[in-house]
């Protein structure tokens, strides 16, 4: 929760990270079974990536989501950076590196085609 007002609460889920405001009686409480859990995800950042989280527009999260889903990628963690590691994706069809695509799609002002490979029935 970070935030409330008379009739609704602002939720930040933890499974996909995305927020949402929901009315009080859409709340339920976590099991405590559940509190004790560790945290499963691991906060990462693109290696060569060249925007910040805050300058991510819903074009460029879309795109960056197309990118990646039931797509192979090799993982190689570069750095440890605070609580997370700095991490580089490279296309195991292709072997292009992921942030080399992002790259390209922001400095066309997020209007020009994906330029990645289109594959299905693939897991990450």
């Amino acid at each position: 929760i970070y935030g409330i007002t008379r009739t609704s609460v602002k939720v930040q889920f933890m499974d996909f990270g995305n927020c949402e405001e929901k009315t009080p009686s859409q709340l339920y409480k976590l099991k405590d079974e559940y509190v004790a859990l560790p945290a499963q995800a691991i906060e990462c950042a693109l290696h060569g990536c060249n925007i910040t989280s805050t300058e991510w527009t819903p074009q460029m999260q879309d795109f960056f989501e197309e990118a990646v889903l039931e797509k192979k990628y090799n993982c190689s963690i570069l750095d440890r950076k605070n609580d997370g590691y700095v991490v580089k994706l490279e296309d195991m069809n292709t072997t292009e590196n992921l942030s080399d695509i992002v790259n390209r799609f922001v400095q066309s002002g997020g209007t020009s085609a994906p330029s990645f490979s289109p594959q299905t029935n693939n897991a990450f």
